[in-house]
C-alpha cells in the first residue's frame, strides 16, 4: 500500500510539473504594441526568490521583430531595463537591482512553443513567431544550476523596487543636464556609487566610467543616453542629454 501511495504521489507531482505552462494569466507587464504576442523569460540566477521573471511582448508579424529587438523594444520601455550586445552577441542583461556585469560568464538563449518544450537556440538574431517563449537563462560555467533551462517564472513588474528607487532618484541629481561635456553628480554624503554605466536609448552598452566623481561624454554624439547608477542605497537609471 506504501508503494502504491509513494507511486501516485510522484505521479501526481510529475503531472504538476509539466501542467506549468507560461500564458497571458501570468503576465502582469506588457511592452511593445500589435496584434500578435510572444514571452520573455529570462532566469537571472542569482539565488534570489524571483530570480526568474517573465513579460508579456506584443507585436505585428509585418514588423517580423528579431529577439535582439524584443530586448531592445523592453529597455526603451523601462528604464530599470538593459542590455548590453556586441557584434550580435548578448552580453549582459539588467532589470532594477538584478544583473551580472563581472564578464564571468555567459547568457544561454532559448526558444519553444511552451515552457515544457524549450531548446536552446542560435542566439537574439532570430525573428519572433508568435505565441513563442523566447528564455535566458544566466551562465555557462556555474555548474548544475546551469544545466537546465530557466527555472519556471514569477511575473515581472515594471520595476521591483521602484518604490525605494523613487526615492533615491529624488536624491541623486545630475548637472548641468543638457551638458555638452563632463557633467557632475549630486549625492547625499551616506550614499556611495559603486559603478556608472551608460547606455544609449534603446538600452545598448556605451561605456562604464571609472571616475565616479563625474560623467565624461565628450567623446559621445549629441543625443539622449541612458546613466545606471549603482549605489549603496539601490540602483537607478536617469537620462542625460548630450549637447
Amino acid at each position: 500500500m506504501k508503494k502504491i501511495t509513494t507511486l501516485f504521489l510522484l505521479l501526481v507531482n510529475f503531472m504538476c510539473v509539466f501542467a506549468q505552462e507560461i500564458n497571458d494569466d501570468l503576465i502582469q507587464t506588457w511592452f511593445g504594441t500589435g496584434n500578435q504576442k510572444a514571452y520573455l523569460l529570462i532566469d537571472f540566477n542569482d539565488g534570489t526568490s524571483n530570480e526568474s521573471l517573465v513579460w508579456g511582448f506584443r507585436f505585428n508579424e509585418s514588423d517580423t521583430p528579431t529577439v535582439h529587438q524584443m530586448l531592445q523594444t523592453l529597455a526603451s520601455e523601462q528604464d530599470c531595463f538593459s542590455i548590453d550586445v556586441t557584434s550580435g552577441f548578448l552580453n549582459f542583461i539588467f532589470f532594477d537591482d538584478k544583473g551580472d556585469d563581472s564578464g564571468s560568464d555567459w547568457w544561454k538563449t532559448w526558444s519553444g512553443s511552451s515552457y515544457s518544450n524549450l531548446s536552446m537556440n542560435a542566439g537574439i538574431g532570430s525573428h519572433v513567431t508568435n505565441g513563442y517563449i523566447y528564455g535566458f537563462s544566466y551562465g555557462f560555467m556555474c555548474g548544475e544550476i546551469c544545466d537546465s533551462s530557466p527555472d519556471f517564472p514569477s511575473p515581472a513588474n515594471s520595476c521591483s523596487n521602484l518604490s525605494l528607487n523613487n526615492v533615491l532618484d529624488a536624491q541623486v541629481r545630475i548637472y548641468p543636464n543638457p551638458v555638452l561635456d563632463i557633467a557632475h553628480i549630486s549625492i547625499p554624503e551616506n550614499i556611495t556609487i559603486s559603478s556608472l554605466v551608460i547606455y544609449d536609448i534603446n538600452g545598448r552598452f556605451i561605456k562604464q566610467l571609472t571616475n565616479h566623481n563625474k560623467i565624461d561624454i565628450q567623446s559621445l554624439k549629441s543625443g539622449v543616453y541612458l546613466l545606471k547608477l549603482t549605489t549603496t542605497s539601490g540602483t537607478i537609471t536617469q537620462k542625460i542629454i548630450k549637447k
